[in-house]
């Protein structure tokens, strides 16, 4: 299921009031107990990067591989 910014905007409100319950509306509505705080913080990144990419925004560095073949 793809992250939306309401995801991300219930996610980061719940880090910041110290929560590791979180009810996501949805739908579907869901109910997440998460074990850590590193758990949500990995989670919220994914899901940022995740949204940024589907938006075409480019976030982070670009790396180019090139090889000189055979």
């Amino acid at each position: 299921m793809a992250a939306t910014q309401k995801d991300i905007d219930t996610l980061s409100a719940a880090i910041y009031s110290g929560v590791k319950r979180v009810l996501y509306e949805g739908p579907p509505r869901r109910e997440i107990e998460y074990q850590s705080l590193d758990q949500m913080k990995s989670l919220l990144a994914d899901m940022r990067a995740e949204l940024a990419g589907s938006s075409g925004i480019a976030i982070g560095r670009q790396v180019a591989v090139v090889s000189k073949g055979l």
